[in-house]
């Protein structure tokens, strides 16, 4: 090992390059005047991410966030820490507990779920979260503004979210997951910003040349929290590209979903654009 006075001149000079091979091996510097002693890793890091959390996105009526525990296992043996989250009303977290089993040499987390209603008064609350025996309280901020997507889906392929069925394009579409597929039922939800009077659905299936996922048995429910869905029509339709409507008695909603019994081509869903009059 170099003498610690020569390392620490020659980072210090802004000159690390130049250093002793064993200096650079050894220290760690943010040129031209930052130096430190790098040591070994500890057997075990745990970490709580991120650090403060923002309930400033909404799901269905409910503003949601997540936070994520993890350690990381540095020792020659395996070691298992449990994962405790305290989240005081109106917060709540799930899951609540948890088990991190850590192979030696690897890591292991959790993502815990913070939600609040969606009418929250804005303000400052805090979760705990504890693994092991290490407690790390997080704060958490209720916003004024809860942004809320156009539209939810059971399931989704990559490359083919929700939003694509009310972006006003026939050219491109929602598509459920396929790979692994997801059993149907599968559905699509949309959110009307505020709740409104509506009378029908329409639906158009993919435009592409291709009627996978095309919906043939159908169902409507509606909702004015995002909580409790009504179910007002069901049917078939055909197996083609043309527009579809589904009609019913009109009704106050906020939330819409279209949910799919049974398709084309197989256990998977699609849609170009659904919409409400």
């Amino acid at each position: 090992m170099p003498d610690v006075s020569d390392c620490k001149a020659a980072f210090d000079a802004g000159r690390s390059h130049a250093a002793d091979r064993d200096c650079r091996d050894a220290y760690y510097a943010d040129e031209p005047f930052g130096w430190a002693l790098l040591g070994a890793a500890r057997d075990e890091q745990q970490s709580v991410i991120p650090a403060k959390l923002a309930l400033d996105h909404c799901e269905l009526a409910v503003r949601t966030t997540g936070v994520m525990a993890r350690v990381v296992n540095n020792s020659g043996a395996p070691l298992s820490r449990p994962v405790r989250v305290t989240a005081p009303e109106p917060l709540t977290a799930a899951p609540e507990q948890a088990t991190l089993d850590v192979p030696a040499g690897q890591a292991a987390n959790v993502v815990v779920t913070v939600t609040a209603p969606r009418d929250t008064e804005p303000g400052e609350h805090r979760v705990t979260v504890t693994i092991g025996s290490t407690e790390q309280e997080i704060p958490v901020t209720v916003t004024e503004e809860c942004v809320e997507p156009k539209a939810y889906a059971s399931s989704f392929h990559a490359g083919f979210g929700p939003e694509l069925a009310v972006d006003d394009d026939i050219a491109t579409h929602w598509h459920s997951e396929y790979q692994p597929p997801h059993p149907l039922p599968q559905s699509i939800t949309l959110n009307l910003g505020d709740t409104k009077r509506i009378s029908a659905v329409d639906y158009q299936p993919r435009f592409d040349g291709n009627l996978n996922g095309t919906i043939l048995d159908y169902k409507v429910y509606l909702s004015t929290d995002g909580q409790t869905f009504t179910e007002v029509a069901d049917g078939s339709w055909a197996a083609d590209a043309r527009l579809k409507t589904a009609s019913f008695e009109a009704a106050d909603a906020r939330y819409v979903r279209l949910e799919g019994t049974r398709a084309s081509g197989g256990p998977y869903l699609s849609a170009a654009e659904v919409s409400v009059r």
